[in-house]
């Protein structure tokens, strides 16, 4: 009694990164079944070699393999996990993602890779959107998963504007004084 954190209470409430990844799917199917973009979307998924990334890589994996009609992966790899990345470690993504992309033109896909998935952290997210604005991509839908981008990210980026098209599942609480929130 009369104790400093008496009648005090915090908690958290955190969604799953299996759940979001699925609102991330759902919303990227409702597009393609909308007509919005294509069917079925050739997609590139990148993910961070952590429990965190390979968990969102599973559920994206699994969703995609049961609507075969929407979705397509045609390109697929991780990346290590560590603090501090350069943008210089994410060239040979950008170089492969563009090499597939011409891949899938070359053979009538005249859309090439219409969808980027990637789970990563907001650091990352600055990084790699650097790096793939270096290349011609034309993305029509891009997701950087659970802790990818905010306002203050995109601004970061040399070139806003490649962020056009970035769809954003992430974590929300009341107390983020942004206009997005």
């Amino acid at each position: 009694s009369g104790g400093f954190n008496e009648h005090r209470l915090a908690f958290g409430l955190l969604s799953s990164v299996s759940k979001l990844a699925l609102t991330t799917m759902d919303y990227y199917r409702a597009q393609i079944e909308a007509g919005k973009l294509p069917k079925p979307s050739a997609v590139a998924l990148v993910w961070e070699d952590s429990p965190h990334g390979i968990a969102y890589q599973r559920v994206v994996t699994q969703y995609i393999l049961t609507h075969p009609d929407c979705f397509e992966i045609v390109y697929a790899t991780d990346f290590r996990y560590s603090t501090p990345l350069q943008e210089e470690e994410f060239e040979s993504l950008a170089d492969d993602l563009a090499k597939t992309h011409a891949a899938l033109v070359a053979v009538g896909r005249s859309e090439g890779i219409s969808g980027l998935l990637v789970d990563a952290h907001s650091s990352d997210f600055v990084k790699i959107q650097s790096v793939l604005s270096r290349v011609a991509l034309s993305l029509s839908f891009i997701s950087y998963g659970a802790r990818g981008a905010d306002s203050s990210d995109i601004q970061q980026l040399s070139n806003p504007a490649t962020a056009h098209n970035l769809i954003a599942a992430q974590w929300w609480n009341p107390s983020l004084n942004s206009t997005a929130s």
